[in-house]
């Protein structure tokens, strides 16, 4: 519990290691000033972290620390509410210093569980409840810990995991995992040590890289109402690995978990599965709102679709296309604008305009294609190269390293090609479906949407025929002849949009296709991510062609 933790010395005569002391110094923290209360709270809780105190005497001061650390990060999280991701520097360094605070504060309670049983290593008479306590806070604090790191798309802190290991298999060397504890500052019933391992679990198996902030806490609030269904057992052989000898936890993928047996840790989550498809069995055709009863509180309403995008993380899924080991290499775009300018043969948008039609071409009916260019951006996009760490049908696994400056976003849209030099490529066109930093590196799974497109320009018109200002697009191409577009867009179009002109170049793979300028009916609208919408136009054979 304690291996990754400073050496601690005898407090000096100025230190105070008391709990009044650390009771009066909370009680003058400078709330009001949220960033100087975090580095002061910081600079405590170093000062714990590293002096000598009685277990007992160090879990009780602690208890005043909580509040203050929760009050600070759950500002710090209003704060970071209204900002885009990725996050900006300042806001970068908010969440680092909420991270940082709760995982001092579950170094800090591992610390006291290690000072009470010292030397002996085992709880001493009637310090159950102190201990199993300990082990719950140290846990719900590392749990916290590891939130913050997923909320900015992080690799976990080092030494986070093999302390969440080391807790859980105390409390449970101690027949104290089930013992309930009382927390005044979580809502419902008293968690236990198990529950609370239980969770971070669950929560790393759902992969949180593949959540939005709002998301993530979507998440945890589902698997805090189902973790204690979970069965965790060493002589398991049903459920997920868990190697509790290492810095990790069950793998935030299917390519990074160990089976279950062989005298690992397994969790199962088929019980939570089965509560899963129980409830949806009750609900009336067509209703996507379900309620999950949640332990000592009201029950809580998430949506049937949420729920399937939690599981499918879990082992018990299975994959919709199988893994392939690779180790090649593929160039990469991210955004609309990059990909728009890689699809269009580096041409920015009024170029590409210009390209297809020239200057002068009507626009269907209306006037002059003036508003077409615009919207000139001279900006060239950067390409990237990333390392394929697997493949399959449905997409790939990336490592993408040196791209500094590249700011990413779960749901954005990519654009994947070979590593040829030649001028003209065919880019594959895909959206990030998870993503992690990993030091210097970035790790990207891609969901792949469609191996052939071409760069598009799409003009919305309002049910009162007002144009609207030109949006790149991207055609999804699917080699058949149809009389429907679908179109990748990174807006989503009003309501009141009920049609569209579309440019569109001739297709390189057809000889006999050639550009046009065309009207079409707005179809359905499907959201792929946050900034990456589909759209689907019917040909309005009204339309004039170009």
């Amino acid at each position: 519990m304690i291996e990754d933790l400073p050496a601690r010395l005898p407090p000096g005569r100025s230190q105070r290691a008391s709990e009044k002391a650390i009771r009066e110094t909370v009680a003058v923290l400078p709330l009001a000033n949220p960033a100087q209360a975090a580095r002061e709270v910081e600079q405590i809780l170093d000062g714990m972290l590293a002096t000598t105190w009685a277990g007992a005497e160090r879990l009780a001061a602690l208890e005043h620390l909580r509040a203050p650390v929760g009050s600070l990060c759950d500002g710090i999280e209003r704060q970071l509410a209204a900002e885009p991701h990725p996050l900006s520097a300042a806001a970068t360094e908010r969440a680092t210093s909420a991270q940082r605070m709760q995982g001092k504060l579950a170094c800090a309670y591992a610390l006291g569980l290690h000072e009470l049983c010292a030397p002996s290593g085992k709880v001493p008479m009637f310090k159950g409840k102190l201990a199993a306590g300990a082990a719950v806070r140290g846990l719900v604090h590392s749990d916290h810990a590891l939130v913050w790191a997923y909320r900015q798309y992080q690799s976990p802190p080092a030494g986070t995991w093999r302390r969440v290991h080391a807790l859980h298999a105390f409390a449970s060397e101690m027949a104290l995992a089930d013992q309930p504890v009382d927390d005044a500052l979580a809502e419902g019933a008293p968690a236990t040590a198990r529950n609370a391992y239980a969770q971070v679990l669950l929560l790393a198996m759902s992969n949180p890289y593949r959540f939005s902030a709002r998301e993530l806490q979507e998440a945890r609030q589902v698997i805090r109402c189902v973790a204690g269904l979970c069965g965790i057992s060493r002589a398991g052989s049903h459920g997920i690995g868990v190697d509790t000898d290492s810095d990790a936890g069950p793998g935030y993928i299917a390519e990074d978990r160990v089976a279950a047996g062989s005298g690992v840790l397994a969790l199962d989550v088929a019980p939570v599965e089965r509560v899963f498809d129980e409830r949806r069995a009750l609900l009336p055709p067509g209703v996507d709102a379900i309620d999950l009863p949640q332990p000592g509180t009201r029950s809580l309403t998430t949506s049937v679709r949420f729920l399937a995008r939690l599981r499918a993380g879990w082992g018990s899924a299975p994959r919709g296309h199988a893994r392939l080991g690779a180790r090649h290499a593929l160039d990469i775009v991210v955004g609309m604008h990059a990909l728009h300018y890689a699809l269009a043969g580096n041409l920015d948008f009024s170029n590409f305009v210009r390209h297809v039609h020239g200057d002068a071409i009507m626009v269907g009916t209306h006037e002059l294609a003036s508003a077409w260019l615009a919207s000139a951006d001279t900006t060239q996009p950067q390409h990237f190269r990333a390392e394929v760490l697997d493949q399959s049908e449905g997409g790939y696994r990336l490592r993408l390293a040196g791209a500094d400056g590249l700011r990413m976003r779960m749901g954005e849209v990519v654009g994947l090609a070979p590593t040829d030099e030649d001028e003209e490529r065919d880019w594959m066109v895909g959206v990030i479906r998870w993503l992690r930093h990993d030091g210097d590196a970035e790790l990207l799974g891609i969901e792949l949407l469609r191996r052939e497109a071409r760069a598009a320009g799409l003009r919305p018109v309002t049910a009162q025929g007002e144009m609207l200002a030109p949006l790149r697009a991207v055609e999804l191409l699917d080699g058949h002849e149809v009389e429907t577009l679908s179109l990748l867009v990174t807006n989503q179009l009003a309501r009141n949009i009920v049609a569209a002109e579309v440019v569109l170049p001739a297709r390189a793979s057809d000889w006999g296709s050639r550009a046009s300028v065309s009207s079409w009916r707005m179809g359905e609208t499907a959201a792929l991510g946050p900034a990456c919408f589909c759209v689907t136009l019917e040909r309005d054979e009204s339309g004039e062609t170009a």
